[in-house]
Order: C-alpha cells, then structure tokens, then sequence
C-alpha cells in the first residue's frame, strides 16, 4: 500500500466516524454534523499517521473491517460496471479509514490473527490499486483481485527476479521510521506477488543490525 492516505472525512459514515473521534481519546457526537466538526479539528491535532496502533480487539476489529471490506468491493464493481464514478469519494474514504485502521491491529496475539490481518491487508491493497489507477478497466481488475493468492510453495519455487527480497534494495535497522518501512513492504509484496508466508520466511534480508535480532527472536517464536 502506498505512502500517506488522506481520508476525507466526509465521506465516512458515523460509525467510522464516531471510530475516528474515539481512536484520538475523544467523546464521539451524537449526530454526524457533531462527529465531522470534531474531526475537523482533532485531524490537524492527530493525524491519522500518529496513531500507531489500537488497544482494541484484534478478532472483533477484523470483523468490521472484512465487513467493510464487502462494502468496498461492491462500491468499486458497482462504478465499474454502470461507469459512474460518482461513488470513487466514497470508496477512496473508505479504502483510506480501512488502511490505517487495519494497520493498527496488534498482530502478536497469536499466528492465527496475525494471518487474518495479513490477508486483509493484502485484499485492501489491491481495491486501493484499482481506485489510484482511473483510466484502467476496473471489471477486469475486479477479476484479478479475487483470484487466490499462489501457495507458499509455488511462491518458494518462483523466488527469482524481484520476488527475491535480497534484490529489493531495502533495508531496516531498527532506527529509522518503522511505518514508512512497513508500507515499501507492503507496496513491493503486493506489487511482485509475494505471499504471507514467504514474505515471513525471507524476511530476515529486509533487517539488520538491532532489527536484525528482533527478527530473530520473533522468526523463533513462530517455529
């Protein structure tokens, strides 16, 4: 998924609205003339890239999020079919909130979550690459994104090319912004189809130094 996501507020409904006011420590409105104004404000107090991350429950936030998900592909294959592109404020709103909302989800709870949001994140990418592409055949790109992603052992046998992480030219210390990391991750994974499991397995060439041996740890606690 690509760099900074702008949500326009406006677009959003009130339950991902009063999601938006209660994620920043405040008491959500009643009504969503009452939720906007106070995003209007609390956007440019605490910006959608300064909250890291979310006490709430993984399980119950995946949940909404795949259910949004539905609402989204609905959207995009509804502007595809009829050629209305009335409905792209709605989807890029959506698209936007579910980005940094599903980024938000704590994945060390158990193998099983962190799968689950894996897999919701990479269904996301691909509907924001159809929104950020006008101009393409967004039927045909509907086909393609629900076509299962390739096992993880046709994945292994195609490691060449640019689906080698080595050939990324990308490198993370530990020291450096860990959100601007995570999405060149996410942009090159979605882009040379590389899948959950084998970006796990390969991801000791994307580290070093004290990241290095963070990723260690983690790689021998999920053996």
């Amino acid at each position: 998924m690509s760099g900074h996501k702008e949500i326009q507020f406006h677009s959003l409904r009130k339950d991902e609205l009063v999601y938006e006011v209660s994620i920043r420590s405040e008491t959500p409105g009643s009504t969503v003339d009452e939720l906007r104004r106070q995003m209007r404000g609390l956007m440019i107090e605490c910006p959608s890239t300064a909250i890291l991350e979310t006490n709430i429950d993984s399980n119950t936030e995946l949940v909404i999020i795949n259910d949004k998900l539905n609402e989204l592909a609905t959207i995009i294959e509804g502007w595809g079919k009829s050629g209305d592109r009335g409905s792209i404020a709605r989807a890029e709103a959506l698209a936007y909130h579910l980005f940094h909302r599903v980024n938000r989800l704590k994945v060390d709870e158990s193998a099983k979550v962190s799968a689950k949001v894996g897999e919701a994140r990479l269904r996301l990418g691909k509907f924001i690459a159809i929104i950020e592409a006008p101009g393409k055949n967004v039927s045909e790109q509907l086909s393609t994104s629900s076509k299962p992603s390739p096992s993880a052992e046709a994945s292994e046998i195609e490691c060449s090319g640019d689906k080698n992480l080595a050939k990324w030219n990308l490198k993370f210390n530990g020291s450096t912004d860990p959100r601007s990391f995570v999405e060149r991750v996410e942009e090159l994974q979605l882009c040379y189809g590389v899948s959950e499991a084998k970006l796990f397995r390969s991801a000791v060439q994307l580290f070093e130094d004290q990241a290095l041996l963070w990723y260690r740890g983690i790689r021998d606690q999920h053996r």
